[in-house]
């Protein structure tokens, strides 16, 4: 044990004291020291979990204060365009995402049609390739 987990440790215990003063249910407790007694690696296990969770609540806390953080700048930037904008210019538009193929798709991302269906037309004019029908024969 480094010096680091034993300070841990000992933060961990420091809290646990602050806990004596307060009610128990003597069920309860009853059933913790069973447990305790038939499973006497419990307590060091127990540290190492609390040790675990206390890192990942300070990591999760860490993001969300960056996460408003964001949101805080992002809502104190002035907002641009306006309802004609979009005509006149002077607003910035999301770019369209370039459209991607599907994986293994002969027809390049295009939406596969039934048979009969555009007779192998699309919007780009007539198809070429596997199960292409063509009316100019």
């Amino acid at each position: 044990m480094n010096s680091q987990e034993r300070e841990i440790i000992s933060e961990i215990f420091k809290r646990l004291e602050q806990a004596a003063s307060q009610p128990r249910d003597p069920e309860t407790e009853r059933f913790i020291s069973d447990k305790i007694r038939s499973q006497p690696y419990a307590p060091y296990a127990m540290a190492q979990l609390i040790y675990v969770q206390e890192e990942a609540i300070k990591s999760l806390n860490q993001q969300l204060e960056e996460l408003r953080a964001e949101v805080e700048r992002a809502r104190s930037q002035p907002q641009s365009g306006g309802f004609l904008s979009s005509i006149f210019g002077g607003g910035s538009q999301p770019q369209p995402e370039p459209q991607r193929p599907a994986a293994g798709s002969p027809w390049g991302g295009q939406p596969q049609r039934g048979p009969g269906y555009g007779q192998g037309y699309g919007p780009g004019g007539p198809q070429s390739g596997p199960g292409a029908v063509s009316s100019l024969a």
